[in-house]
């Protein structure tokens, strides 16, 4: 199928594609005669019993009255619209109509042309019919529907409209007629050779932008999309055209998902409901297991904030890797509880469960003695802008005293590797969270520089898909709730990976963690809030601004519009991994300057002074960036005075 993009349309010229398919079917009709001018042949040839013919008169009138009847019973019939390839039961009784007829015509022109009728005449007739209907059936293949689902009500099955004319499309079509999974009525293709042909019988109605008028004229139900190699770009365009006319669309998956290990499953199996993440302008990211599962094997691992969207899927992927040990840690008992259970039921061994905080010093190190682990993932944190903007003292207390009491216990206890989770909302911050977590990576570096042993690195990236605090939940329980779906500004845009895909490249830069650099995922293209939103109600079968509203609220404190994921003082460089960047940075903040920073946060965090929280937070978050906080309107110059 040929690549556009949403804002191209695909142009036919009407005057060109009518001589081709005037071409085609000329072509077609003139192959198919020569077989049955042969079977002619072949049928006289037998009939009398010698290799001898002789072409009088009679005869020509023969082959000129069955010539002539083959052309018009062919275009009636439209044979020569059959894609040979794909000629299926349907198409193969045509071909035996259209041959049977032309017997009836063969016996007849016999009939008037000879009194009396010469010896053998029936016997000629019926090789006649035999022969021609063998070699026009030819291509015929062996993987055709069975009579009894032919002749099942097609009131039972949804009418479908699918999206590729090709391999796909064909055996999608070949297994629904085989089993009468639904009726295929169509087929749209960009490949405009493909226009007006015919698939097991059901025609190519147009190109893809036609979807919408050839849903509306087959009064299809729903649509497939038969296209498993179409760009992410592609797939939305083809769905957005399709979820507007309220017909349902189905997707084939990725082809290594089909082929699943090696043994190809049957397509109409994989059919599946569009997923958001199929929308994402993104291309899947290719992972080294081995490599990963290489420096986790057989290893203790810690697995902190494990109860979390990002804590609880490093846990099912690590589990798969068959660590000696998996410690999983968490505050909330429900949720580290709900991790181990689902762990339990997939046949891994019960991992240990720790309810701890990370706030609390002596309870990680009691921790860090007793399990002494190899691998440490430090996941916990808060990450919801809006709250950790009203609630800063908690913001530090946890994302940046909790981080520095798990990394220094890892140091001190001598863990192999350490890696810290940080986010794209540390660069440059402008909300207390994301300042909270780029003072994460600073610590991190800072210990990093002085461990004997421990091997640090920090991951950065953006929103995932699914976790607890994402906005997708959200949106789609105001859809469930009739609406409207809010969201904060028409032209805010994030970055958007799937959990498990972030997991994988997490796990991925753990394998190269070193003296605690910085690497960030490559995170694709990003991707408008109201654009998702309009997804997610076309996903429901309702159309946005119509049947659910969306309505801007506007940009809540510390939000930004566009995020980052690196700064004007950040170099990205390549790190050997694909969908992996090493963030080089210029300058780096004292390890003095940062002690006398921790010690005022820790005690305007004992004084409970959210104010100066905010704004120490916010100098130091930006201390490695320049002299000036671009949100207190104060410089270091200001401060050294006072």
């Amino acid at each position: 199928m040929a690549e556009q993009t949403p804002q191209e349309s695909t142009t036919v010229d009407v005057g060109n594609l009518s001589i081709r398919r005037l071409l085609f079917g000329a072509n077609r009709l003139m192959s198919d005669l020569a077989l049955v001018w042969m079977a002619l042949f072949i049928s006289k040839i037998l009939a009398a019993g010698q290799f001898e013919i002789r072409l009088d008169e009679p005869v020509l009138k023969e082959f000129l009255a069955v010539t002539l009847a083959f052309v018009a019973l062919a275009v009636a019939r439209r044979l020569h619209r059959i894609q040979r390839r794909y000629m299926g039961l349907r198409d193969a009784a045509n071909v035996g109509l259209v041959a049977l007829s032309l017997s009836l015509v063969l016996l007849m022109a016999k009939a008037y042309l000879y009194t009396p009728a010469p010896k053998g005449m029936i016997a000629e007739v019926a090789l006649f019919g035999f022969v021609s209907t063998t070699l026009l059936l030819v291509v015929y293949l062996l993987h055709r529907p069975t009579v009894k689902n032919m002749a099942r009500s097609h009131r039972d099955r949804k009418r479908v409209v699918i999206v590729g004319a090709g391999d796909a499309g064909e055996a999608i079509v070949r297994e629904a007629l085989r089993d009468g999974l639904f009726e295929p009525v169509a087929f749209v293709d960009d490949d405009t050779r493909k226009v007006d042909a015919l698939i097991h019988q059901v025609p190519v109605m147009g190109v893809i932008d036609d979807l919408p008028k050839v849903i509306a004229r087959t009064n299809a139900d729903e649509v497939i999309l038969a296209t498993p190699t179409a760009k992410t770009d592609q797939m939305r365009h083809i769905y957005q055209l399709a979820a507007e006319t309220r017909a349902k669309v189905r997707t084939l998956p990725p082809l290594k998902e089909i082929l699943g290990g090696g043994d190809a499953k049957r397509l109409s199996h994989s059919l599946r409901d569009i997923q958001l993440e199929d929308l994402l302008n993104r291309e899947p990211v290719k992972i080294e297991r081995e490599e990963i599962a290489s420096y986790v094997r057989g290893q203790r691992v810690l697995i902190t904030g494990a109860g979390g969207s990002i804590g609880s899927e490093l846990a099912r992927q690590i589990s798969e890797m068959r660590p000696s040990q998996l410690i999983l840690l968490g505050r909330g008992e429900n949720s580290i509880y709900q991790i181990q259970q689902e762990l339990i039921r997939r046949g891994f061994e019960a991992p240990n469960c720790i309810i701890a905080d990370v706030r609390d010093r002596k309870r990680m190190e009691t921790v860090f003695a007793q399990f002494r682990p190899n691998l440490v993932f430090h996941a916990a944190a808060h990450k919801h802008v809006p709250l950790m903007q009203a609630n800063p003292i908690e913001a530090v207390l946890n994302n940046v005293f909790g981080t520095q009491n798990v990394i220094e216990c890892a140091a001190r206890f001598g863990v192999d590797r350490c890696i810290y989770i940080s986010t794209d909302k540390a660069v440059e911050p402008t909300s207390i969270m994301g300042a909270t977590k780029r003072i994460g990576e600073m610590l991190v570096q800072d210990v990093a520089s002085r461990a004997q042993k421990t091997k640090f690195s920090c991951v950065r990236f953006g929103n995932v898909l699914g976790s607890r605090g994402s906005v997708v939940p959200l949106m789609e329980q105001q859809i469930r709730e009739g609406g409207p779906v809010t969201v904060t500004h028409e032209e805010m845009t994030r970055f958007f990976m799937t959990i498990p895909e972030a997991v994988s490249l997490i796990l991925q830069a753990g394998s190269l963690a070193a003296g605690g650099e910085v690497y960030v995922l490559d995170m694709g293209t990003p991707v408008k809030i109201a654009d998702m939103a309009r997804d997610l109600i076309l996903m429901h079968g309702l159309i946005p601004g119509k049947d659910i509203q969306i309505i801007y609220t506007g940009v809540r404190p510390g939000e930004k519009m566009h995020e980052v994921l690196s700064h004007t003082e950040e170099d990205l460089l390549p790190s050997g991994r694909e969908k992996i960047n090493l963030i080089q940075q210029h300058s780096a903040i004292s390890t003095d300057a940062l002690r006398q920073h921790l010690k005022e946060l820790a005690a305007y965090a004992d004084a409970l002074d959210e104010d100066a929280i905010r704004v120490t937070v916010m100098d130091l978050a930006w201390d490695r960036l320049n002299d000036e906080n671009p949100l207190t309107r104060e410089t270091a110059e200001d401060r050294t005075e006072d």
